[in-house]
This record gives structure tokens, sequence and C-alpha cells, in this order.
């Protein structure tokens, strides 16, 4: 996993959540105080099996870009949800790509959102539409 120099974009759950499920003391994952961001996926009809789920992701103005990578042993169903912690001193726009590996680790799906603002200390949910990749490739 590629992080940023200072570390503000600090993902400690890097779990791929299945259905609805969330974090937070609610549901028994301890967010030790951190803000948190719960993406949820919506793929497309068509699409090969996906094993795997990159993110690019990118605060705003702080400029820190992290690559973070949610690998699954089964098909990642629409529907399924990362979460994302970030450090609870951060109120910044988060800009989001998504990648979509197929069983052979080729990117077969792309997608992209923003979360404005980030919810300090709290939960923003943000769902994401993966579709194919363009014939030029993503």
């Amino acid at each position: 996993m590629r992080t940023s120099p200072r570390g503000t974009l600090a993902v400690l759950a890097l779990a791929l959540l299945v259905g609805g499920a969330g974090c937070g003391a609610g549901n028994g994952v301890d967010t030790g105080g951190n803000s948190v961001v719960i993406v949820h996926l919506d793929i497309a009809a068509g699409l090969p099996d996906l094993y795997q789920i990159e993110v690019d992701a990118h605060l705003g103005s702080a400029g820190n870009n992290n690559t973070l990578y949610f690998p699954s042993m089964q098909p990642i169903q629409s529907g399924a949800t990362l979460g994302l912690l970030i450090k609870p001193t951060i109120k910044d726009s988060l800009d989001l790509m998504l990648y979509g590996d197929d069983s052979g680790g080729r990117r077969a799906a792309v997608g992209m959102g923003q979360v404005n603002p980030i919810v300090v200390g709290g939960t923003a949910n943000k769902t994401i539409s993966l579709g194919a990749c363009p014939a030029s490739g993503c």
C-alpha cells in the first residue's frame, strides 16, 4: 500500500464489508475516533466477476494521495461496501477513483466519486457505480 508521507489518510479498516454493513460502535467496529467513509459499490450487470477493488484516494487541498487495495477470495457483489478511516483532524473533500480487477488481475471496471466534505469524527456514505472500462482501457 502506498501512503502519503504524513499519513493523513489513515486507512485502518481495509476490509471489504458485505452488503449494508458499516463501521462504527453500533456495528462492533472501533473506529478510534477517526472519520469513516463507507463506499457502497454499485456494479453494473454484465461485467466479469471482480475479485479486487483498487481505490485511488486524493484528499482535496491537503494534496495527499493513497492507493488502497480491497481483495476478495470470492467475487465482489454489487451492494458490497468498503470502509475507510481518516484521521479526525482532516476536514476536506475526498476524491475517489475505483478500479475493479477480474480473476486474472486485469482491470475490468471503473468508477469515481467525491465525498465533500468528510464528516469529521462521523460517518459519510458514498455510492460509486462501477461500469465497464472503455475499449481504450482504464
